[in-house]
Formats: C-alpha cells, structure tokens, sequence
C-alpha cells in the first residue's frame, strides 16, 4: 500500500529524519546530513512539485515505513525510482514488495522502463533491485558534496517493448499482372512494367511487387471457372486466364536491376518450388500469398533463406496461421510479418474487419500489415492507425485497362496521394504514451491556468479568495496548480508577492 507525500512541513520533517539515518547516508550519493530549511526547500521543488509522478509513503501494518520516489531521468520513456526505507522497517521485505507493486502503476502511466542508480559497494540495493527484475546494464559516474567522483551501477527494467518514435510504415505497390493487358506482347508488358515502378517510386513506396507462377502448378485439371471472374465479365477457363498472365522468367533479372536503380526495393511472390529458386537471389525479403499459406514446401523455403517473409492471411483461420506460423519457426524462419487480407477483389467496407490487425498482432506477437483489395485509401490509413507496419496495394497505369486486377487498383495519382497520406499519418501517430510536446511549451506556460495573486500581497498576510484566483497567467510567472489551493488558503506569505504573480511553494 502507498500513501501520496503531500506538501506538508511534517512529512517532509519525516522524510530528512530517514534521510539522516547514518547507514542511509554512508550509502548515499549525498552523505551529508540535511538541514531542515534548505531541505524543506528541496522537498518542495523535488518530491511533490510533479503530480504525474509523486512521491509514495510505503505503509506497513497502517505506518509509513519507507518512500519510493520516481523522477524523469531525461531519457524518452523512462523513469527513475528510488527507494528510502526507515531504519525501523529493515530487514521486513518493504522494499522489495514496494518496487515490484510500484512497477504497475508506472506501466499504466505509459512509461517503457524503469531505472535506477545505486552505488557499487551498497550491495544490499543491488541484490534488492536484482530480485525486482532489474539487470546492471553499466556504470556511470557522478560527484559527491567535495566534487569527488564516485561509481554508480546503472540498473534497467523494461515494463513494455518500446515502439518506435516513428513508426516506418513499409509501402509495396503492388504491380501483380498488372504489367498487362489483353494478349501478351513482350515489347509492350515491358514497358509498362517499367512505368509501373516509375509510379511506385515516384510516389515514395518502399517497393514493387510482381508475381511468378505457371498456370499448371496451381490447380488441379478441369478447375473451371470462378464466379468471381464471372461477375467481373471474366468467361475464361481459371487456367486459360491464369496462363495468359504469366509473368515472363526472361523479365525477372532486368526489371530487378531497373527497380534497384530507381531506389527501391523489388519483390517476386513465387508461387512453386522452382518459382522460388528463380526469385530467391533476386529479392530481400519473400512474399507468399494468401492461398499458399498451406503449402508447406513453399513456408519452409521461405524459412531455410533466412530472409524476411510477409504471409498474407486471406481466407484464413487462426488455427491455419498458427500452423503456418509454427512450420516457418520450426524450418528456420526468423523474422515474418502477417499481412491481413480480404480475399476479395475489391474487398467491400463491410468485409474488411480490420481490427484483425492488432487481434493478429496480439494473438501471435508479430508485426502485421495489410494487403488490401478495397476501393480508396480509407483502409490503408485506418490500419495505420491500428498499428499496421507494411501496407501492399495494386497500382495500374489505368482502371480501363483489360485484366483481372486493373479495376479495383488504384491509378499513379492516387497511389501517390496514399503513400503521401501514410507518411503524414506516421507523423501523427508519434509514440506511446502522453506528454507535453515542445510545439505546446510556450502556450502551456502562457494559458493553462494557475494560482496568482490578483493584488499585491505583503509578508504576513493571508493568502484568500481576495488575492489569489485561479487565472491564466500569461507572461506573468506560472504558479502552482490549483489542486494546492485548500492548502495555501489561510496561511500567511512569507515573501512579498506582486499583483498577478504565480503563487509557488515557499511563498506561504
């Protein structure tokens, strides 16, 4: 249990006893002992002065025995706590359990970690920040009173994986068989694979992707036709129009090293054994699509490459992603990214239920993106806002073009707005947790609203409703928050105050 350390001259009376104590002092970084005026003054600006992180008395059996202090140390994200037992208390287990009890709250209130710096001879806090789950992570070196130096071991705790300051969402335009329309004709698929990476690298992504497979290695003899490819005024054979998209093997080396030379990244989805071997060297991370996620020579490939695979998750259920999960890891395969998906071309709004995105990311603690198939960039904006890292969309020179996928792509201006809009939607999501930021600083102290003094007030006259208000103070010093005005109502100033000053701790 802990109770708040308010402004009060009794605990902090309390607290300078403890800090006196002999042992706590030859432990110390301060080993001098505290004068109760300067340290009032010390416990003020120091212990009670941030409400977002106040001291805590330790109770035990009802009595305060003992204090954890937190502070920012400076670092983004970080917190600093430490612990002062009173000498009555040792040796009861108090600070062990106040350090493991205290780490909650401090999680809840969006901080990544928790340090803290001890002397290298007090080796009775080592042990205890030890047993909390603190690691020694170095050494530093501060000086005491006399400017000496002297050692400090640098202990850290992670509360939560820290995410990025800024997020990088990973952009593929995705080019698929887009790279043609109607009949194969190599001069003109050429070309308009080319301008297709033009678009993608004109518009900021991060990569291309084309798609290799052979009409014959994907469905089994007499497949048919797809209702699907039916409504989109599709009557070919899935094979006929399968192997009318064939992306040439002859396309694979050039288009690869023309991608490298427009600065970004070329990707291949192989859909066969051979398809990989072809891909492979050409390629820095894998892709394998949604309907390959059960083809297991295909998973344990991408593994053995020790490459980066994005698996896209369309038409899957859990339990076929936790197999293929489990067939990646159990090959070899280190870093995988899910990609969540609506097999359906284009996907409508109603069914692309994308808080599947963090669902997967909490369900198999990975990265997941999307690969998406709806009309607009609404969809690819609201998972970044979920937490997606890669985004993959077709691209096509033009909706009117023949094919099965141009329809439903988006068109170079479109794309580019979309990659302009994720990156300024990276930019708005910032980090984990709430501060005050720098562009807020200035009106911070201007406007948010304090306790000033709306007349002059002289030594030794109360502080009332009659001379102090809650008011913004502008370029006037800021005073304490008003949560303290109980406390200073009544109570007599102890310096002289001009009209419109900030009322602070030692003026009353």
């Amino acid at each position: 249990m802990f109770e708040l350390v308010r402004p009060l001259e009794s605990h902090a009376r309390l607290i300078m006893e403890w800090r006196n104590d002999p042992l706590t002092r030859a432990m110390s970084r301060h080993m001098r002992p505290k004068v109760f005026d300067s340290f009032y003054r010390e416990f003020l600006s120091d212990y009670v002065a941030n409400p977002h992180l106040p001291a805590l008395f330790i109770l035990f059996q009802g009595e305060r025995a003992g204090l954890v202090r937190l502070t920012l140390p400076g670092d983004k994200g970080s917190v600093e706590v430490s612990i002062l037992v009173a000498p009555s208390f040792r040796r009861k287990g108090i600070a062990l359990k106040a350090l493991q009890n205290i780490q909650e709250w401090v999680r809840a209130q969006g901080f990544w970690w928790m340090r803290a710096e001890i002397r290298e001879e007090n080796s009775a806090s080592l042990d205890l920040f030890h047993k909390a789950g603190f690691k020694i992570e170095g050494r530093i070196e501060r000086r005491d009173e006399e400017g000496r130096p002297f050692p400090l071991a640098l202990l850290n705790l992670p509360l939560v994986e820290p995410p990025a300051t800024k997020s990088h969402v990973f952009i593929v335009g995705e080019i698929g068989s887009n790279f043609r329309s109607g009949k194969p004709d190599h001069k003109k698929d050429l070309e308009r694979a080319r301008a297709l990476i033009d678009v993608a690298a004109q518009a900021g992504a991060d990569a291309v992707k084309f798609q290799l497979f052979r009409s014959s290695e994907l469905y089994a003899a007499h497949a048919g036709k797809s209702s699907y490819l039916k409504e989109a005024g599709i009557e070919e054979d899935i094979s006929e129009l399968l192997a009318s998209l064939e992306f040439p093997e002859e396309f694979l080396t050039e288009l690869a090293l023309y991608t490298r030379q427009k600065g970004i990244e070329w990707m291949c989805t192989p859909f066969s054994l051979q398809a990989f071997d072809l891909v492979d060297p050409l390629v820095q991370r894998h892709k394998i699509a949604s309907y390959e996620l059960t083809f297991t020579p295909l998973i344990e490939a991408a593994a053995k490459s020790k490459k980066p695979l994005f698996l896209s998750t369309g038409a899957a259920t859990v339990e076929e992603i936790e197999w293929a999960v489990k067939t990646y890891r159990e090959a070899g395969g280190e870093a995988l990214t899910l990609l969540h998906c609506t097999a359906a071309y284009p996907a409508p709004d109603r069914a692309l239920n994308l808080q599947s995105i963090p669902f997967l990311r909490e369900c198999f603690a990975l990265p997941v993106g999307l690969s998406d198939h709806s009309m607009g960039l609404e969809a690819p904006l609201m998972a970044v806002a979920l937490g997606a890292t890669a985004l993959e969309k077709h691209i096509t020179l033009s909706r009117s073009l023949k094919g099965p996928d141009h329809a439903f792509a988006m068109e170079p201006l479109e794309f580019k707005e979309m990659v302009r809009a994720i990156r300024r939607a990276e930019e708005m999501l910032g980090h984990f947790g709430k501060e005050v930021e720098p562009e807020e600083e200035e009106l911070r102290l201007f406007a948010q609203r304090r306790l000033q003094t709306t007349s002059p007030v002289g030594v030794g006259t109360p502080f009332s409703f009659h001379n102090t208000a809650i008011l913004r103070p502008g370029n006037q010093s800021a005073g304490i928050h008003p949560k303290f005005l109980p406390l200073l109502l009544g109570k007599a100033a102890l310096r002289l105050k001009r009209e419109g000053e900030g009322i602070q701790f030692g003026d009353f």
